[in-house]
């Protein structure tokens, strides 16, 4: 059986959903996936992942890539094409697939994708919980089966040696970032986080993309800890993160891959529920009590109160817990 996964975006949705190329693998199924160009990177020389498909996003300026990659699509069969996204942009792709079994969710936030759907599905649920139900049910018809292993990353030794230099010592990492600005805890609270944990003697690393080197860059100033941001392939960061002796994050693609490396994690919600898009692992998760939490509203009226609920010497403390268990 050959079957197609479309999952374009984000990295933390793609992160989730890498165990069912392991699933898939021990079921004898090849793979090929479709994945946006930015987001590839993490997915690359997947030793079970048959052909790795990076498509442009559907803009005019793309018309004329957008046309290659669809007769790249239509000179292949697959028995099946699973839409783990559910979004319109998705169901474009699925679309101009050739497949007679076409999965996705029934209950998708953008309703007109489940159109180009054979078989829509319907699951309320948290979002890795959906995905194995899409593959395991929409292909088999059967009860899904979770695979909690670490995910398959497959590292350049040169990727890994640029990582190896900066390890002289246990250390942990910092993900402070997120698109949400609502997600966001306050960067008094992790440079004052940070001037407790520099008592562990344990290095801090801040990690981030090179859009969120300005956030970094001003928790790490003035502090012990090392500024990544900017610096690191996906690949890297979760090499970083699986030799970690610790991550702390809120929720963002980092969180996902810190959690998807099975380090000791602690990750503080506000605005989303950890309940649905939280780590499987929910015992490092912090949150406030605050009503309002979780509102799913990306920017907040009250200025994050649920963020800031959460103090640093609660997560101080959280954090010289899970480092002495």
């Amino acid at each position: 059986m050959k079957i197609l996964f479309v999952k374009l975006s984000s990295l933390g949705d793609i992160v989730q959903s890498m165990p069912l190329i392991d699933l898939a693998h021990k079921k004898g199924i090849t793979v090929d996936w479709l994945v946006e160009e930015q987001n590839s990177g993490i997915l690359e020389n997947h030793p079970h992942i048959n052909k790795l498909i990076p498509v442009c996003r559907l803009k005019i300026p793309n018309i004329l890539k957008i046309r290659k990659i669809v007769k790249r699509l239509r000179e292949e069969q697959y028995d099946a094409v699973i839409d783990i996204q559910g979004l319109l942009k998705s169901a474009l792709w699925t679309f101009f697939v050739k497949s007679n079994k076409k999965v996705g969710q029934k209950n998708c936030r953008e309703g007109l994708a489940r159109y180009v759907l054979t078989n829509a599905l319907s699951f309320d649920g948290p979002a890795i919980e959906r995905y194995f139900y899409l593959f395991v049910n929409g292909i088999f018809n059967k009860t899904p089966e979770y695979i909690t292993e670490k995910i398959t990353v497959n590292l350049a030794e040169s990727e890994k040696e640029s990582i190896d230099r900066l390890i002289d010592q246990d250390y942990m990492v910092l993900a402070p970032s997120s698109r949400w600005d609502s997600k966001l805890w306050p960067v008094e609270y992790w440079k004052k986080l940070i001037g407790l944990l520099s008592g562990l003697q344990i290095k801090i690393f801040i990690v981030g993309t090179k859009g969120e080197q300005k956030t970094a860059k001003a928790i790490a100033e003035g502090t012990e800890a090392i500024d990544l941001s900017g610096k690191t392939t996906h690949k890297q960061l979760f090499y970083l993160f699986d030799h970690s002796k610790l991550a702390i994050t809120i929720d963002s693609g980092a969180m996902h891959l810190a959690a998807a490396s099975r380090t000791k994690l602690i990750a503080l919600f506000g605005a989303t529920d950890p309940e649905l898009t939280g780590p499987i692992d929910k015992s490092g998760v912090m949150r406030s009590d605050i009503l309002c939490s979780p509102c799913l509203i990306r920017k907040c009226s009250i200025n994050n109160k649920c963020m800031r609920l959460i103090t640093p010497e609660s997560v101080f403390e959280k954090a010289v817990d899970c480092l002495h268990s």
